[in-house]
């Protein structure tokens, strides 16, 4: 939070996901939407990110970091929900963390 806040964005909503990760047991996904005002506060904040953190994905700041990003993650998408960081397409601006379905939803 004190990273989001040194750029002035504010945060709109914030997710910590462990059950899904494969990491060791004190690993957390934090999954962060923002509001920033303009594109030199978007690429102020993904440095701020980028530089402290890991980053699955990112749809925000500079083009050519998120082809960075992309190619550090592997260039391979995939649709395993097992995953929810897979299951995410990368760099899509409507991107969301797709979780897998039980037997109960499917007889829905």
């Amino acid at each position: 939070c004190n990273k989001i806040a040194k750029v002035g964005a504010s945060i709109k909503h914030i997710v910590h996901e462990r059950a899904w990760l494969q990491e060791e047991s004190h690993c957390v996904l934090v999954d962060v939407e923002c509001e920033v005002t303009d594109m030199n506060m978007s690429e102020s904040l993904f440095n701020e990110i980028n530089e402290n953190y890991t980053l699955k994905t990112a749809n925000f700041g500079p083009l050519s970091k998120r082809q960075q990003l992309k190619s550090k993650m592997g260039s391979e998408l995939t649709d395993d929900v097992t995953n929810p960081i897979t299951a995410c397409e990368v760099m899509d601006d409507d991107c969301e963390i797709v979780y897998p379905s039980t037997d109960e939803d499917a007889e829905d």
